[in-house]
């Protein structure tokens, strides 16, 4: 009795040649069908194996050609949706890891090692910066301050409150009234958008004043490491990688990254609220915390209500989470919202940049008084041509 034929036609009345003959075509033919996705997976497609021993040497087929053509045929199969974006364009791919990896990075001192830290800033714990170093990064990064722009005279900001779409109907209703010898109408209205101006005007004053109390909340001093020595600086001078030195009853000049700590307590009530005393430590838990403020961190503008400890300054400046406040309470948006260009050029030099919030609202009174202006042209000409 004849066994019948294995894979590799051994035991079999068939022509090895015609085998290769065969599988040689097959091969050429699903690499027409197939374009490589990426050199690296079309090498680890046709990257050939060791052959194996067969005990039949005369039909043996090539190992090789047979692993190749399964590979080349299936290996989509095999891709994650990860590698498949990556075998389309490895350098975009690449590109925006490095990039959200950067965004991230920026907020997630608290999860790094304080070696790791350090090597990035390329500082000695204990020697800390040089001065030359140190003049190198305040002239690259800018003085460790909050910036305040210029403050707008009260009398242009309560002028600015009368350029939203829906104040300026309000006001061509109100002259309207008074045209039609409606005075009561027209008076009433005029009071309520000056009252509704003046109110606008003092809260943007309330928050130009708070800016100013958060710039006087900044310590005017700080201790650091200058070529291993404690040297005492203004906390303008201080850049990233400073190895800053606090004690009880200093107000902590940047945001810090703790290397040492002895019962180290913070009042964080700038930052989130809370007048209770929080315990900082330099070897707490680094996994992303679901807290305001990181438990091996401090931050600038809070003060040391007691204990002492050592850390490397990660962020100053507008950078710090300080910053973000006083960049937030100086117009909320960072991005630079521009007004449509038919405002006048004082709106755009004094007027504090919208947040999302006024975005939306100017937005929405553009859109309605748009279809109030259309409804009364409609009611014109239907009122014109019925008479």
């Amino acid at each position: 009795m004849v066994d019948p034929p294995d894979l590799y036609g051994r035991n079999s009345c068939v022509d090895p040649s015609e085998l290769r003959r065969a599988s040689s075509q097959q091969d050429a033919a699903e690499a027409e069908e197939t374009p490589p996705s990426s050199s690296f997976y079309y090498a680890a497609a046709h990257t050939p194996r060791a052959s194996e021993s067969d005990k039949n040497k005369n039909f043996q087929l090539s190992d090789d050609d047979d692993v190749a053509s399964r590979c080349s045929s299936h290996r989509d199969r095999f891709l994650s949706d990860a590698e498949r974006v990556v075998a389309l364009d490895p350098q975009k791919t690449r590109e925006s890891f490095v990039e959200v990896d950067h965004r991230e990075d920026q907020w997630a001192w608290h999860e790094k090692p304080v070696t790791t830290i350090l090597k990035d800033l390329n500082v000695d714990a204990k020697l800390g910066l040089d001065a030359e170093a140190a003049r190198k990064r305040l002239i690259e990064n800018g003085p460790n301050s909050l910036k305040a722009e210029k403050k707008a005279p009260v009398y242009i900001i309560f002028l600015l409150q009368f350029t939203n779409v829906i104040i300026g109907l309000l006001m061509a209703a109100a002259l309207a009234s008074i045209a039609l010898q409606e005075f009561v109408e027209g008076l009433a209205i005029i009071a309520i958008v000056t009252l509704n101006a003046v109110i606008a005007t003092i809260q943007e004053q309330n928050a130009s004043n708070a800016l100013e109390a958060l710039q006087k909340m900044t310590s005017p001093q700080c201790v650091v490491m200058r070529g291993g020595r404690q040297v005492q600086i203004p906390s303008e001078m201080l850049v990233t990688g400073d190895i800053v030195v606090l004690t009880t009853g200093d107000i902590v000049p940047a945001d810090i990254r703790l290397i040492h700590s002895a019962d180290f307590k913070v009042n964080e009530m700038i930052l989130t609220g809370e007048s209770e005393d929080v315990l900082k430590k330099y070897d707490a838990d680094m996994s992303r915390s679901e807290k305001l403020t990181a438990d091996n961190m401090v931050f600038a503008s809070t003060s040391v209500a007691t204990g002492n400890a050592t850390g490397v300054v990660v962020e100053t400046g507008m950078k710090t989470r300080v910053g973000s406040i006083a960049a937030l309470l100086q117009g909320g948006s960072t991005d630079g919202s521009k007004r449509p260009n038919c405002w006048r050029r004082f709106v755009d030099k004094y007027y504090p940049k919208m947040t999302p919030l006024q975005q939306s609202l100017h937005h929405l009174g553009v859109v309605m008084g748009t279809v109030v202006l259309g409804i009364c042209v409609i009611v014109f000409v239907v009122g014109m041509c019925c008479a």
